[in-house]
This record gives C-alpha cells, sequence and structure tokens, in this order.
C-alpha cells in the first residue's frame, strides 16, 4: 500500500536514501518518490489516502465507501455481506474504488 503512495515532486528532498555498495565506493543519494514503509508519517499517509480516495469517488461506490469508512485497519479490509451476490458487489466496487 505503502509504494502506491507518490511523494509530491516538491516534498521528495525531504525522503532521501544514502547508499554505498562498499567501503570503497562513493556515497549515493536517492530521492524516494513514493511513501517508505517504516517511516513515521506511513500509517498517517495511508489513512489519509483511504479518505480521499472516499471523499473524491465514493458516491460512486457507495458500498465500497462504506467499508473503506468503517472496516479498514491500514491495508486490511475487514467486512462481510449478507450474501454471495452482496459480496461480489462489494469486491467489485472495491478494486473499482482503488484503481481511481
Amino acid at each position: 500500500m505503502f509504494r502506491m503512495i507518490f511523494i509530491d515532486e516538491s516534498q521528495r528532498d525531504l525522503l532521501r536514501i544514502i547508499w554505498k555498495e562498499s567501503s570503497d565506493d562513493s556515497i549515493k543519494t536517492y530521492k524516494m518518490n513514493s511513501v517508505v514503509y517504516g517511516t513515521t508519517c506511513a500509517p498517517y499517509l495511508a489513512q489519509i489516502v483511504l479518505k480521499q480516495l472516499v471523499m473524491d469517488n465514493g458516491h460512486n461506490y457507495p458500498l465500497a465507501a462504506s467499508a473503506v469508512c468503517s472496516d479498514m485497519y491500514m491495508d486490511d479490509l475487514l467486512t462481510g455481506a449478507a450474501d454471495t451476490y452482496s459480496a461480489k458487489q462489494l469486491k467489485e466496487q472495491l478494486i473499482a474504488l482503488f484503481r481511481g
């Protein structure tokens, strides 16, 4: 999930990785393009992206929007449906919502 959240180009200087292959190599600096798992901000960004996704497109996918708002924990969804047909509808809406 985190690798699917892209960092605005103006903010990429704030998230860098310093790398050195061996002690003889020069130091290389990389700017990250997406959220990195393990950073302090990653859980917050993951949750705010889900909320924004529902605000932007939830009206098109009401079953998915409801599940994302009430049944998500980070990138895990724990939900259910009354019958097989409803479960399939929910699955299809979730896929469509997450595709953006």
